[in-house]
C-alpha cells in the first residue's frame, strides 16, 4: 500500500487522509491495488 500511495507523490492535493484497509489487501497484487487507489482519488478529486 505504502508503494502504491508514492506513485501519487506531488499528484494529490494538500491535507490529512485516512486510508483503511481490509484485510483482504494482502491478497491483492500491485496493480490491482493501483487501479483502485486510482480509481478512488479521482473519484474523490483528490488530484491537483
Amino acid at each position: 500500500m505504502r508503494a502504491v500511495l508514492l506513485t501519487y507523490d506531488n499528484k494529490i492535493k494538500n491535507g490529512n487522509y485516512i486510508f483503511v484497509a481490509k484485510s483482504s489487501i494482502k491478497d491483492r497484487n500491485f496493480i490491482e491495488l493501483k487501479k483502485d487507489f486510482d480509481f478512488a482519488i479521482k473519484r474523490l478529486e483528490l488530484l491537483k
